[in-house]
């Protein structure tokens, strides 16, 4: 009963904060999530309300960086463990993010005393890294 309580209050919330919206445009759906499966949103109409079951995918931030000793682990696999020794972490971080974020000839301007073929296989791998 709880379960249905809060939904009627969310859907509420949303009906109300949606009719003050002055920009709101006709495509524009309130979004109700179900996290439980048992909870049916099947009476809500589908010309006002997206209606989405489970949790959420997490989409891939290109700003968000694995833990510091994962980012060494890929700064060596890509053969920068010379050109990264004397620097802090902070640096090998902002690296391993522009790596990620940016195309090589951008990087190379913003590393030109690394070797563009360590920076390409430093961007390979940021890239295909999953966290």
């Amino acid at each position: 009963m709880k379960k249905y309580a809060l939904l009627l209050i969310l859907i509420f919330f949303s009906t109300y904060i949606s009719s003050l919206s002055l920009a709101q445009t006709e495509d524009q759906k309130i979004k109700v999530q179900s996290l439980d499966e048992n909870l049916k949103l099947d009476t809500l109409p589908d010309s006002i309300y997206e209606k989405r079951y489970g949790l959420p995918e997490k989409p891939q931030n290109l700003n968000s960086i694995p833990t510091s000793k994962r980012v060494n682990e890929i700064l060596k696999a890509a053969n920068l463990s010379d050109e990264t020794k004397a620097v802090d972490q902070l640096d090998k971080d902002i690296l391993f993010r522009s790596a990620r974020k940016y195309e090589l000839e951008a990087l190379s301007k913003h590393y030109p005393k690394i070797d563009k073929s360590k920076l390409k296989a430093l961007i390979e791998k940021a890239r295909d890294e999953k966290f």
